[in-house]
């Protein structure tokens, strides 16, 4: 058995983006500490397009980084948001 687990990291976790970071890969990035992405980067809850739920925890992470008014916009739409709109609303540094 692994001694370490996603949740108990004692060491900061940089997401760097190139792309999209979408559905899992949103998820993913929402659990790191830090996320960067470069200018052609794009963001979404696309699963959301096709009734697929979140289910490693994006719905809980995303509106304590965004807010809940705008977690539920990217959430309930299944819109893109593209990295210049992402730095705007805190989803990326």
């Amino acid at each position: 058995i692994c001694p370490m687990t996603r949740m108990r990291i004692s060491k900061p976790v940089i997401a760097a983006i190139t792309g999209h970071a979408v559905a899992g890969g949103l998820e993913l990035a929402l659990w790191c500490d830090l996320r960067v992405a470069e200018e052609g980067s794009v963001f979404g809850v696309f699963c959301r397009r096709f009734g697929v739920p979140l289910i490693d925890g994006g719905t809980f992470r995303l509106p304590r980084i965004i807010g809940h008014g705008r977690a539920l916009d990217l959430i309930l739409t299944g819109r893109p948001v593209y990295a210049k709109e992402a730095l705007a609303i805190g989803l990326v540094s």
